[in-house]
């Protein structure tokens, strides 16, 4: 069941008298229109003439139950007292609809402050921009096309500006399907390319089988220092004489003194050259 409690099709949430209250009574009314109720918002003028007194009744009755399951406890206080539909629906419209100057001024504030937050997405911010213009339109506030474009532009954070002087470069005006359109549009742009760099990674690693470290040791092995130190002794070589089987400080030689060795460095390989050579 959904939260309008009239099946797993709907799922209108209840009214609570903190969200908006222009969409919830757009979907209440789209929601009546779907059943056959929404006649009976227009009052008793509107009954046809061919539907009798008691089905007239009862369509007025299921419509005023489902405006009420469609409303949080708080909000059904508030109306508790109103029988018929019409009656509902013009109480919560006085409201929460008020066309006073504290309720302008309230919904002004709320669109001026409108911040998108980090963990916000474009498309939800937008909605509740595109919710606010519409509650101000329905209590008398007009907003120019212009300005509603240049509100949204400036309620985004601040990695959208490069985005925002593109969108603004060249032109003298702008309205607000055209700001959200590029907007969209940027977006989408940015998710394909996060998207691509992601896969990428994946790639990356899927193709590297986990060997990175072993590529590390493997590359140590064979171009390291240590070298000496980790190789079987019949594969050791003394840097002092040059023969296999020990290391220069066990060399038997070292007292010796007849040959000097000089290590030198290839530098296109990076094996180490051993090179002898007589004093004169």
């Amino acid at each position: 069941m959904s939260s309008s409690g009239l099946g797993s099709h709907f799922a209108l949430p209840k009214f609570d008298g903190k969200s908006s209250f222009t969409l919830w009574q757009r979907r209440m009314k789209d929601l009546l229109v779907h059943l056959g109720l929404s006649r009976a918002l227009k009052g008793d003028e509107a009954k046809p003439e061919k539907m009798s007194d008691n089905d007239w009744q009862e369509l007025c009755e299921k419509c005023v139950s489902t405006i009420r399951l469609c409303i949080a406890d708080s909000v059904v206080n508030c109306v508790i007292d109103e029988e018929s539909p019409a009656a509902i629906w013009e109480k919560l419209e006085k409201l929460y609809m008020a066309k006073s100057l504290t309720n302008k001024l309230l919904l002004k504030r709320r669109l001026y402050r409108l911040r998108m937050e980090d963990e916000d997405t474009l498309v939800e911010h937008m909605n509740v921009f595109n919710g606010l213009i519409d509650e101000l339109k329905r209590v008398d506030v007009k907003i120019s096309e212009e300005d509603q474009a240049l509100l949204l532009l400036n309620s985004l954070p601040d990695s959208y500006e490069i985005y925002v002087d593109t969108i603004l470069c060249g032109k003298d005006t702008i309205t607000l399907e055209q700001a959200q359109s590029a907007l969209l549009s940027f977006d989408a742009r940015r998710k394909d390319k996060a998207g691509v760099r992601s896969d990428d990674a994946v790639a990356a690693i899927a193709h590297g089988g986990g060997r990175g470290r072993s590529s590390i040791r493997d590359y140590k092995s064979k171009h390291g220092r240590s070298k000496s130190q980790n190789a079987p002794k019949n594969e050791v070589r003394c840097y002092k004489c040059g023969e296999l089987g020990h290391i220069r400080r066990d060399c038997p030689k070292k007292r010796e003194g007849k040959n000097d060795a000089n290590l030198v460095r290839d530098g296109e390989t990076g094996r180490n050259i051993l090179r002898h050579f007589k004093k004169a």
